[in-house]
């Protein structure tokens, strides 16, 4: 099975949005909830948010 990396945006180990295959749409996520906004070419998250990382096979 092909493995993939996951990103979800979460709040002291909480999630806050579901699991994504592209770091730049859990990002999207992240400024959506008014936890991480880009300043130039980069990313900043709001403390105490998060972006969880994952490994897992396509579909998790």
């Amino acid at each position: 099975m092909r493995q993939r990396i996951w990103y979800r945006v979460s709040v002291l180990g909480a999630a806050r949005g579901p699991w994504r295959d592209r770091l730049e749409t859990a990002r999207h996520d992240a400024i959506q909830l008014g936890l991480g906004a880009w300043h130039g070419e980069r990313f900043y998250l709001s403390v105490p948010a998060d972006i969880e990382r994952r490994e897992g096979a396509e579909g998790a």
